[in-house]
């Protein structure tokens, strides 16, 4: 390796160096802010309790990080944190690992596949620009991978959707509150319902904290958008607020999430067949067709060459 080589290499590495060490001291930054907005939460919280702590969260979180979402423009914070939610990572702290890999991510694989092709001699138009593609899909990627985490999270959770219901009817029938029986699902019903326990502590947490029961079932609906919570939602709403029987409309939306489930089966059936029957007839029949024919294509060319011969 030459000297220009050399002095590529130790000017890739320096910049890999100080980029992550940019992003370093703005994750650190970031977490300092976020402890000092717990602290004044806290402290609004002892003076006025929880429910006026709550209420002034998101003035307190606008009046102090008015420039986080300006340094943060490649992720819409709204769609950000629904992605998250909707993935199972709906904390402050998962919101900042998955950032600061969003903006590390593309920074580190260009700057060290620029160092890498310095220094083997290969800084060509070629790999410059397969560089920049790699780079490319380095920054969507992070967002496509937290898309794809989330919709097959939505179906797990609206496959778990009909078994909730069920069992949240037999606790109601049985004489518990719903906010206990909401409790017991998201205690003693994990093994069989894993990704609707996890939502149901979230809205458990956000009751304890002071928020009313049916606000966070709407806030667990709206954040999640799968179609059978959002008809369970309601349901639970009227019953908190109004009381009455549930057992009725318990009853019907089970039923239509099974009819649903039985729908989205028969789908999936459908697709399953049209696609082997792709497959057959790219590989079967070809195949079938060789074996059947192959003697009397061997029997003609015979004849042909012992026409020839003659």
């Amino acid at each position: 390796m030459d000297v220009d080589a050399w002095w590529l290499a130790l000017v890739s590495l320096a910049l890999v160096a100080f980029a992550l060490g940019l992003l370093g001291w703005g994750l650190v930054r970031r977490v300092h802010e976020d402890e000092l907005i717990g602290r004044r939460i806290g402290g609004v919280r002892g003076q006025g309790g929880a429910a006026q702590g709550l209420a002034r969260l998101g003035s307190l979180a606008t009046g102090m990080r008015p420039a986080v979402s300006k340094r943060a423009p490649a992720f819409d914070p709204a769609e950000l944190s629904r992605l998250l939610a909707q993935a199972g990572y709906p904390r402050p702290v998962h919101r900042r690992v998955f950032v600061t890999v969003a903006n590390v991510l593309p920074v580190a694989v260009g700057l060290l596949g620029f160092l890498w092709l310095s220094a083997s001699g290969q800084l060509e138009a070629r790999p410059l620009a397969g560089l920049a593609m790699v780079t490319i899909l380095a920054v969507l990627l992070p967002k496509r991978v937290l898309g794809v985490l989330a919709a097959r999270r939505q179906a797990r959770i609206g496959h778990e959707a009909g078994l909730f219901v069920q069992l949240l009817r037999l606790l109601l029938e049985a004489g518990l509150s719903l906010e206990h029986a909401l409790r017991v699902i998201a205690t003693e019903a994990r093994t069989l319902l894993p990704d609707t326990a996890q939502e149901l502590e979230l809205v458990l947490q956000r009751v304890e904290a002071g928020q009313e029961l049916a606000e966070a079932l709407d806030e667990m609906s709206h954040a999640l958008q799968v179609p059978e919570i959002e008809d369970a939602a309601p349901i639970l709403r009227q019953f908190v607020q109004q009381g009455g029987g549930v057992r009725g409309p318990l009853k019907k939306l089970s039923d239509l999430i099974l009819d649903r489930q039985e729908t989205r089966s028969q789908e999936k059936i459908s697709k399953m067949a049209a696609k082997m029957s792709v497959v057959m007839m790219v590989f079967l029949f070809p195949a079938l067709l060789a074996f059947l024919a192959a003697p009397g294509l061997m029997a003609l060319g015979r004849g042909l060459m012992g026409v020839g011969d003659g």
